[in-house]
């Protein structure tokens, strides 16, 4: 058990995987401790870590943007990766760098005690699904799927998202997209009053 310092301290030194050895910086979790929601990401991206904070450049904007349209305030979330380095240009996760920091996530979510829990995209869904023991979809497509339809799990609402990076490489995603972002705000008036 720590706290959010001692975490970040932990997460920025880490060498449980081979990520570990080509970055530039590890990326911990940020937010407000107490925060109703925790986002999660797959990884982080350059700008993010440069800067040292998740969810930066274009593709924080286009959640903050995203969010917003749901009625979120995106710096009310604790916003983290399921990663917490930088994957290889184009590279997807293994499992191994999944396994190596899914106790900081687990630790995130002990000190954080959100509500809702939002992974974003394929990755940070079937981590989270991990981690709770929930039976994972034999294809990574049937992912999709589940986008925008909650799970309830232990003590957590777990609603997962696109990711806003996929908008840009696909930009026919972006009503879809903004329709879910709606629809997890529309929930949460209904879920939460």
């Amino acid at each position: 058990m720590c706290d959010v310092e001692v975490l970040a301290s932990m997460i920025k030194s880490c060498n449980r995987c081979d990520l570990a050895l080509n970055r530039k910086g590890a990326v911990p979790g940020e937010g407000p401790t107490g925060a109703r929601i925790l986002l999660v990401g797959q990884a982080p991206f350059d700008a993010e870590q440069i800067n040292g904070r998740p969810f930066w450049g274009v593709t924080g904007s286009f959640l903050r943007y995203l969010l917003g349209r749901g009625g979120v305030k995106f710096y009310d979330c604790w916003r983290t990766n399921l990663l917490k380095c930088p994957l290889p240009r184009y590279g997807r996760p293994k499992w191994r760098q999944v396994y190596a920091c899914l106790p900081y996530l687990k630790e995130e979510l002990r000190l954080v005690r959100p509500g809702i829990i939002v992974p974003l995209g394929k990755w940070a869904t079937k981590g989270i699904m991990h981690l709770f023991g929930i039976p994972r979809p034999e294809k990574n497509s049937m992912i999709p799927q589940m986008f925008g339809k909650p799970l309830y799990v232990e003590d957590y609402i777990i609603f997962p998202l696109p990711h806003p990076a996929s908008l840009i490489y696909r930009s026919t995603l972006w009503n879809p997209t903004v329709d879910l972002f709606e629809g997890f705000g529309e929930f949460l008036l209904h879920e939460l009053n």
